[in-house]
Parts: C-alpha cells; sequence; structure tokens
C-alpha cells in the first residue's frame, strides 16, 4: 500500500491532472473527479417519455449544471470523455431497454473539421462494445449542395438533412443534446424512408424550456 500511494503521489507531482469540468486536482488517471462524477450521475435518467408520431424520445437529464459541462468539454477536444458520456447512455437503456440495431446523428463537415473527431461516433463506438449492440452508421448527411446535372430525385435528397440506406426496421437512435428536436426529426425521417418502421432516440441532455 505504501509502495502504491508513493507511486501515486509521484505521478500526480510529475503528470498533474485536473477534473475537466471543475479544475480540481484529480489523479492521473481519472478523467473527472468523484464529485461530479455523483452529481451528473444522479441527475437521471428522467422518467419521462416523449411520444412523438414518428418515434419515442427518452433523455437522461437537463441540459444544465455539470451535465452540460461535461458535454461541452468533451465537444470542445477531451475526447476521452466519450466513456463517461456512454456509461448515461448504458444507464439510461437499463430503464428503458432499446432495439439491437444502434446508430448515431453523424457530425458534419465543418463540425469534424472543428473537433478533429466525430464526437457521436465515438461514443457509439464505445456504447456498442459495452451493451453489445449491433453499430452501424445509418445515417449520412446529405452535405454536398451543388446541383447542376442531377436528377430530380437526387436534389429532393439535397433539400433534406439526412438520407439513409439502412434497410433495418427498428432502430435505436442516439444524440447529445436536444433542443428543438428538428435534427432528430429529419434524422427519423431519413430512416423512416428508408424503411425502419420504429426508432426509438435516446439523448444525453434536454435543453431546458
Amino acid at each position: 500500500m505504501q509502495i502504491k500511494d508513493n507511486l501515486e503521489r509521484a505521478l500526480n507531482f510529475f503528470f498533474p491532472n485536473e477534473c475537466a469540468i471543475c479544475g480540481t486536482d484529480i489523479k492521473p488517471s481519472s478523467l473527472i473527479c468523484d464529485n461530479c462524477r455523483i452529481e451528473i450521475s444522479s441527475s437521471g435518467p428522467s422518467v419521462t417519455v416523449e411520444k412523438h408520431k414518428c418515434c419515442d424520445v427518452y433523455y437522461f437529464s437537463i441540459y444544465d449544471g455539470k451535465l452540460r459541462e461535461l458535454i461541452l468539454s468533451y465537444k470542445s477536444g477531451r475526447w476521452r470523455l466519450h466513456k463517461i458520456l456512454s456509461r448515461l447512455f448504458l444507464k439510461l437503456f437499463e430503464y428503458y431497454p432499446p432495439y439491437p440495431l444502434l446508430t448515431y446523428i453523424p457530425s458534419t463537415t465543418s463540425s469534424l473539421e472543428e473537433r478533429g473527431f466525430d464526437h457521436m461516433k465515438l461514443i457509439a463506438k464505445h456504447l456498442s462494445k459495452k451493451s453489445g449492440l449491433v453499430l452501424k452508421k445509418a445515417l449520412i448527411p446529405a452535405k454536398d449542395d451543388r446541383q447542376y446535372g442531377k436528377n430530380m430525385l437526387e436534389r429532393k435528397k439535397l433539400s433534406e438533412k439526412y438520407y439513409s440506406h439502412c434497410t433495418s426496421k427498428e432502430i435505436t437512435l442516439i444524440d447529445d443534446v436536444y433542443t428543438t428536436g428538428a435534427t432528430i426529426r429529419d434524422a427519423v425521417s431519413a430512416l423512416r424512408r428508408s424503411g425502419a418502421a420504429k426508432v426509438k432516440v435516446y439523448i444525453l441532455a434536454k435543453a431546458k424550456g
């Protein structure tokens, strides 16, 4: 025990580390402090289920406080936080069982260039590994807005935010923040056009209001 304590002190000295949320000094191997972890974990899952015409929406908690700071810290470049966020989805799954096929809202080209990684894809890969759900990239951003030389069907696709070639009938869709619901509606519409009959949507945090 004494050797372990000395080694930990040495690591803390040479490799100082702080909580990604509050800045408190933590072990070199940790990502956030215990206080922030407990506060976030105890904030959900929410018991509210939003039933929409196109899908059911489940969310872990409100986009506020420590959870909001955690998501913002992750999206600003602290990619290792994806493991903590994945655990929140797993906790949500315990209350509301998902469909076996898992997909996610993909990052836009501009977001990828800004962050350097697809934040929801990273979470989805870890979530698939821990949950046993089958991961599939079912949504593709319709990012090419050049319409010259395209037929009517191709032009119609460009007016839509996403398109999909996934033919699965039941799909679990994840995203980080639910604000107006426009992104989710566009994504679910694309999945339904491709053949999905049922879609369950899981969100880390819902914006207040």
